[in-house]
C-alpha cells in the first residue's frame, strides 16, 4: 500500500509539473502572439503616415492630362472598344438577346433585314438556324477594321465594311452595335 500511496504522490508531482511546463509554453506562445500583433500595428502606422504625407499635387488630376493630341482620346476609346467587343462577342456567342439589345444604338438599321429593330433581327436572322449564326459567329471571329463611313463618320465595321458587314459607333463615350449594312 505504501508503494502505491508513494506513486500516486511520484504521479501528481510529475502531473502538476506537466502542467507547469504547458502553462509556461502557453505563456511563451501568447507573448509570441502579442509580439506578432504589436509589429503588424507598427506596419499599419507607418502605412497609414505614408498615406497622410502624400501630397494632393502628387495625385494625377484628369484636368491635367493633355488633349491636344488624340492619342489619350483614342486610347481611352480603343480601351472602351476592347471591353465592348469582347461583351458583344461574349453575348452573341451566349445568345443573350437583352445584353446585344443593351449594346445595340436605339438607331439600329438593317436594311436588309426584314425587322425593325434589334430583337427582330436576332429571332428572325441570328439565332433563326445554326448555319445563320455560325456564318455570324465566324465574322464576328474574323477582322475588324476602322472606317470612315458617310453616315456613321469615325467607326468600325467588320470584314472589309460592306454589304452584310456590321458598323459599330462610338457615341456618348461608349461603343454601340449601329447597322448592319445592305447592298
Amino acid at each position: 500500500m505504501k508503494n502505491f500511496i508513494l506513486i500516486i504522490a511520484i504521479a501528481s508531482l510529475i502531473f502538476s509539473c506537466g502542467q507547469d511546463d504547458n502553462k509556461k509554453k502557453e505563456l511563451e506562445l501568447k507573448e509570441r502572439e502579442l509580439a506578432l500583433k504589436e509589429k503588424e500595428f507598427a506596419l499599419k502606422q507607418k502605412d497609414s503616415l505614408n498615406i497622410q504625407n502624400v501630397k494632393i499635387a502628387d495625385i494625377p488630376n484628369s484636368k491635367d492630362t493633355k488633349t491636344d493630341g488624340n492619342s489619350n482620346k483614342e486610347k481611352t476609346k480603343e480601351e472602351k472598344w476592347q471591353i465592348f467587343w469582347a461583351d458583344f462577342k461574349n453575348s452573341f456567342n451566349a445568345k443573350d438577346k437583352a445584353k446585344i439589345s443593351a449594346l445595340t444604338s436605339k438607331e439600329f438599321d438593317c436594311s436588309n433585314c426584314s425587322g425593325s429593330d434589334i430583337y427582330a433581327w436576332l429571332n428572325e436572322i441570328a439565332f433563326f438556324n445554326n448555319e445563320n449564326f455560325n456564318a455570324i459567329k465566324k465574322m464576328l471571329n474574323g477582322r475588324v477594321k476602322n472606317i470612315k463611313n458617310e453616315d456613321f463618320g469615325d467607326c468600325k465595321a467588320t470584314g472589309n465594311g460592306g454589304p452584310g458587314e456590321f458598323y459599330f459607333i462610338y457615341k456618348d463615350g461608349k461603343w454601340l452595335f449601329r447597322a448592319i449594312m445592305g447592298d
